[in-house]
């Protein structure tokens, strides 16, 4: 049921498999109860995945290594979820370290391709590109949901570089795979981030087609929460194309789902959006709002991350947020306000 998009159909029975292996004395309801803590991050509430996760993790004897390795992906999964790089980081590598010792490469390679997108994300294309190499290495032997996901996140790391012509060839690579196993929920993700491509190419037409090809495929999930989860994605991409009222429209109702059931760490992108949005409709006191709430948001992620390169690197995406700052700023007449968003800009380099 959970592989199928059936998220809370499975929360259902993996609730009464821990009610019944715990009344039995059966060792196995550790796993029935990893597997329930799971399904809350696809039910949308991460802080009680990760609060049983923890505990599991806590309770887990030494040697149930592989068990553990898992717990470790899914908390690393819950931090990423949060912009918690820090975090996410080090529950990944210790995943993977355990993987690689008990030989599962396959495992292992998954983890590595989560940490790709970590280190996509602070600015370091580097070594997302050589964590990434690895993972495809195990990944990519046979055509699964985890090969579609690795091509998307090779196309997502392009779109955080602005390389829209490579990011939309990966995607749509990434797509043909989700379609060949039938999997609607990433076919709809992997159509939305091509028309976010395409939006950016110019391709107006293009990006309605395929925002249409997106809600063909959300129409095909079953599962009713993971169908909501899905059309979540929408107003974001949308609002590439949309007039500014709506955009601001759209935006809004994005941001409000994603602070508090979805993924915080895509706040930033948003606000810098529902920025641009405000200011199209000249409204440049509430521009100036979300470009501020945006670099906030990066910044205390940022403080997640040891001292040195990554730390630095995790401001990188931020950049076109200080760069609309400043603009607004001076649109506003507020010199101050300007030389102080250069200065802050500036001083990331030197830490």
């Amino acid at each position: 049921q959970f592989s199928a998009d059936h998220a809370a159909a499975a929360h259902e029975t993996f609730t009464r498999a821990v009610d019944e292996l715990t009344q039995g004395g059966s060792p196995v309801r550790l796993l029935a109860e990893g597997l329930l803590a799971h399904t809350f991050h696809s039910l949308g509430n991460v802080p009680e995945a990760r609060t049983r996760e923890l505990r599991l993790l806590a309770d887990a004897p030494p040697e149930f290594r592989a068990y553990r390795a898992e717990l470790l992906w899914n908390l690393g999964t819950g931090y990423q979820s949060d912009g918690d790089w820090g975090k996410a980081l080090d529950a990944f590598s210790h995943s993977v370290a355990i993987f690689d010792d008990l030989g599962e490469a396959g495992r292992g390679a998954i983890v590595r391709d989560l940490m790709a997108q970590v280190h996509d994300r602070n600015g370091d294309p580097q070594e997302a590109w050589r964590q990434r190499v690895i993972a495809l290495g195990g990944i990519g032997r046979t055509t699964t949901p985890r090969l579609a996901m690795a091509l998307g996140e090779v196309g997502r790391g392009a779109i955080f570089r602005n390389e829209w012509p490579v990011a939309l060839s990966f995607l749509k690579l990434a797509g043909d795979t989700a379609e060949a196993i039938d999997g609607p929920a990433l076919e709809a993700e992997m159509f939305l981030l091509q028309a976010r491509a395409l939006a950016h190419l110019g391709g107006r037409d293009a990006v309605h087609e395929t925002i249409a090809k997106a809600r063909a495929a959300t129409a095909r999930i079953e599962d009713a929460e993971s169908q909501r989860e899905a059309l979540a994605d929408f107003d974001r991409t949308e609002a590439l194309v949309a007039p500014p009222e709506v955009a601001v429209r759209l935006l809004t109702r994005s941001i409000d789902y994603h602070a508090t059931r979805g993924r915080r760490v895509i706040l930033p992108d948003l606000l810098l959006l529902r920025g641009r949005a405000y200011r199209d409709r000249g409204q440049p006191e509430l521009a100036a709002a979300d470009f501020e709430a945006g670099i906030a948001e990066v910044e205390q992620h940022r403080e997640t991350l040891p001292a040195g390169d990554s730390r630095w690197g995790t401001f990188d995406p931020i950049a076109e947020l200080f760069e609309e700052a400043v603009a607004s700023a001076v649109q506003r007449g507020d010199v101050a306000a300007a030389f102080a968003y250069a200065e802050r800009s500036r001083a990331r380099e030197l830490l």
